[in-house]
C-alpha cells in the first residue's frame, strides 16, 4: 500500500510505466513571486492523481526555506534544497522513483481532466514521447493559438531529461525535447 499526501493508495499497481513521479519546481523565477501558500495549493491539485493511481510520489525542489520543508513534511514527499536550480533539478530527477515524470512549476495547478489524459498517456501513449502542459489561455492571442500559451510543465521520462538537467525551467526544457501538447491545461495559482 502506497501513501502519498496522507492518502492510502492500496488499489494501485506499482508498475513503473503506469505511474508518474512528480517534480515540483518551487524556485522564485524572475517572472513572479512564489509563496508557500501557492506551493501548498499546487500540491493539493495533485491529490486526484494520487488517489487515482497516476501520480505515485513527489519531489519538491527549491531554495533552502523553512516553509518548503514544512510543506514537504506535511505532504509526505521528498525535498531537495539547493540554491542552484539546475543542481536541485538534477538531484530531484535522480530521486524520482519512476521513469515517467510530471515536471511542474509550483506556481501552477492541474486542471480537472488532466489526470484522465495522463492515465491514457501512461496506458496507451508512446513512452518515448514528451508532452508539454500549457497554462489556460488568458489573452486573445493564446485563445487563438493555445499551444503558444506559457509552459507550466512537462510529462517526460527521466532518461530523456538526464541530458538536460542543467535546464531547470519547464519552458526552456520543453524547447529541447521533442514534444506534443496536452489537451488539458494548468491554471495559474
Amino acid at each position: 500500500s502506497l501513501i502519498y499526501l496522507g492518502f492510502p493508495i492500496s488499489s494501485v499497481s506499482a508498475k513503473e510505466y503506469e505511474m508518474l513521479s512528480a517534480i515540483l519546481l518551487a524556485y522564485r523565477w524572475p517572472s513572479g513571486n512564489l509563496k508557500g501558500e501557492t506551493v501548498a495549493r499546487c500540491f493539493s491539485s495533485l491529490i486526484e492523481g494520487c488517489v487515482n493511481g497516476v501520480i505515485a510520489d513527489a519531489v519538491l525542489v527549491g531554495q533552502p526555506d523553512h516553509l518548503l520543508a514544512k510543506i514537504a513534511d506535511e505532504a509526505g514527499c521528498s525535498l531537495v534544497e539547493n540554491i542552484d536550480p539546475a543542481a536541485g533539478f538534477k538531484e530531484a530527477v535522480e530521486q524520482a522513483r519512476y521513469e515517467r515524470l510530471l515536471i511542474l512549476s509550483a506556481e501552477f495547478g492541474l486542471e480537472r481532466g488532466l489526470i484522465d489524459e495522463l492515465r491514457d498517456l501512461l496506458n496507451f501513449g508512446d513512452p518515448a514521447d514528451s508532452y508539454v502542459l500549457h497554462v489556460n489561455p488568458d489573452t486573445l492571442f493564446t485563445r487563438l493559438f493555445p499551444n503558444l500559451a506559457k509552459t507550466a510543465g512537462l510529462i517526460t521520462t527521466s532518461s530523456l531529461v538526464k541530458e538536460y538537467t542543467h535546464i531547470a525551467q519547464p519552458h526552456a526544457l520543453a524547447k529541447k525535447l521533442r514534444r506534443k501538447s496536452l489537451t488539458s491545461r494548468a491554471r495559474h495559482l
